[in-house]
C-alpha cells in the first residue's frame, strides 16, 4: 500500500517536473545541442525543425534550451531572432514563450 503511494508519488512529480537534458540520451542530446547551434543561426529553421517532435519531453525541453541560449544574460542584441523563432515556432510553445518574455521584461 504504502509503496504504491510512494510510486504514485513519485510518477506525479516526474510528470509535473521538467525534464532536463542530462537526463535523456546521448543522441537526444546531441539532437537538442544542434537545434540550440542552429537557433542562433537560423530561427526559422530551427522552430520548424521543434516542430517536428513529437515527445512533448524533448519537445520542452528543446524549446527551453533554445529560449535559455536567446534570453542567456549574455545576450541582449537577439531580438530579431527571438521575433523569428517565436512566429515560426507551434502553438504549443505559447506559454513558454510568454513566460520567457515575462521574465526578460522583469529584468
Amino acid at each position: 500500500m504504502v509503496k504504491d503511494m510512494v510510486a504514485g508519488d513519485i510518477a506525479l512529480l516526474e510528470e509535473m517536473l521538467p525534464t532536463k537534458k542530462e537526463d535523456l540520451s546521448k543522441d537526444v542530446q546531441y539532437r537538442i545541442e544542434h537545434a540550440v547551434v542552429l537557433a542562433k543561426s537560423n530561427p526559422i529553421l530551427a522552430a520548424e525543425h521543434l516542430n517536428e517532435i513529437v515527445d512533448e519531453n524533448i519537445y520542452e525541453t528543446t524549446l527551453n534550451e533554445i529560449l535559455d541560449s536567446y534570453y542567456g544574460e549574455d545576450n541582449t542584441d537577439n531580438v530579431e531572432q527571438i521575433k523569428e523563432f517565436t512566429e515560426a515556432v507551434d502553438n504549443r510553445a505559447d506559454e513558454t514563450l510568454a513566460n520567457y518574455a515575462e521574465a526578460k521584461a522583469e529584468r
